[in-house]
Formats: structure tokens, sequence, C-alpha cells
């Protein structure tokens, strides 16, 4: 599973830092909140794919 920040749309995300919370924390943009989004690795490999077509184009 993945986590994706919903701010920097990066995996950035560390996990959840605080079991009582809920709250997850993004190592990149610093992000700290209870929403990420979730990912399995066939998912996440077409996210990735499609990150790397859109930067190619610009």
């Amino acid at each position: 599973m993945h986590l994706i920040c919903p701010e920097c749309r990066t995996d950035g995300v560390t996990g959840s830092w605080s079991f009582l919370t809920g709250q997850y924390r993004c190592s990149n943009c610093g992000y700290v909140g209870s929403f990420v989004i979730e990912m399995d690795d066939e998912n996440y490999q077409k996210y990735r794919e499609e990150q790397q077509d859109s930067k190619s184009e610009d």
C-alpha cells in the first residue's frame, strides 16, 4: 500500500505518527492531516507513469 500526500501529490507520507489522532505527515511538503490517498501497487505504478508523462510534456 502506498500513501500519497493530498497537497503535493508525492509519496512522501511517512505513515501515521500519532496512533490516537490518526494524523499523517508528508516529509516533502510538511502536510499534517488525517486524509491521505491510498493506492495499491498496480494503481501506484499507473499513477507514477502518468506523472512521468505529464512532466515530459512540460
